[in-house]
């Protein structure tokens, strides 16, 4: 059954939010020219460190259409993954996006929902699912979409949400009303800035990886060059400082998704647990978990890191 635009748009908004989707926004699918220059600054200067694969596809990380022929809307839906710290904390720091269920398949099931009924009204339509696994600018498509802005920690900001937030979008070749993109309220504000423990940040709005916790527990590869290893303190995986600064996120409320609540086989191991694991425990404890990203090996390196931090 073929509706308008419109009421098509009003029922993506009513089911997006019976799945627990917190933010939902539309953009138009034009390609995103200033991001262009922005990207290319950006790598030039290295920010993105051994990520080389950012240098590549940059038509489209720029236009939707390279990605989905006859593109015209990109869909924008934001879920808060904030939960409180669990009790009985071990002497590690795990981000909190990665102590739940990974969120790349938690996002696409709920978006398989939504494209589902997309076809159900234009049986013609064509959509592409994007979480994390498609070449594409999410912040900035969010930030164009209403969902909130870039802050100076280069995360995105909700007024409503905070930053704690999984970011999922969806092409799709049906033109749907577009929304205004939000603009900035970060102010005069830079304490995300100013708390980062490894200055990562060369100038507002700017993200030096090479610098970056998250890069080095995570993306960086091989042993850590000298004082790099330093930098992550006690850092298992990931950094949530710049986050947990942000004004906007002093009145964040706990997510109604279960599945991102802290798993306890997860959050409740110490760096000298992490540092010994065998393989088929840390496959068991990993399983369905963002933390793959790092590997075991990275995280044993990053845990005798620790402990050598620590002088353990």
């Amino acid at each position: 059954m073929t509706v308008s635009a419109e009421r098509l748009k009003a029922e993506i908004a009513i089911r997006a939010r019976n799945l627990g989707f917190d933010q939902f926004g539309v953009a138009e699918a034009t390609p995103l020219v200033d991001e262009r220059e922005r990207l290319r600054e950006w790598l030039r200067h290295g920010n993105h460190a051994t990520m080389t694969y950012i240098e590549r596809l940059e038509t489209e990380r720029i236009d939707p259409g390279a990605l989905l022929e006859g593109a015209k809307s990109v869909l924008c839906f934001a879920s808060n993954y904030y939960h409180p710290d669990p009790p009985g904390r071990s002497d590690v720091h795990i981000a909190r996006y990665a102590r739940g269920r990974d969120y790349h398949r938690v996002l696409r099931s709920k978006l398989k929902s939504i494209a589902a009924l997309i076809t159900s009204r234009y049986p013609d339509a064509a959509t592409r699912i994007c979480v994390d696994t498609a070449p594409i600018l999410e912040k900035a498509w969010a930030e164009r979409a209403g969902i909130g802005w870039r802050g100076k920690h280069s995360n995105l900001v909700s007024r409503t949400r905070g930053s704690w937030m999984f970011l999922g979008e969806m092409l799709t070749t049906v033109a749907l009303p577009p929304d205004r993109p939000h603009q900035d309220f970060c102010g005069e504000c830079r304490k995300c800035l100013d708390a980062c423990p490894t200055d990562a940040f060369p100038r507002p709005y700017v993200l030096d990886a090479r610098r970056c916790i998250s890069y080095l527990t995570i993306e960086h590869k091989g042993a850590f060059e000298p004082g790099e290893g330093e930098r992550i303190g006690g850092l298992l995986f990931g950094c949530d400082v710049c986050l947990e600064v942000c004004p906007w996120n002093r009145f964040q409320q706990r997510s109604g998704e279960a599945d991102f609540a802290p798993r306890e086989a997860v959050t409740s191991l110490g760096a000298r647990q992490w540092r010994d694991i065998d393989d088929d425990t840390g496959d068991t404890i990993l399983s369905g978990s963002a933390m793959r990203r790092a590997g075991l090996g990275g995280l044993r390196r990053n845990a005798r890191q620790i402990l050598k931090n620590h002088k353990e």
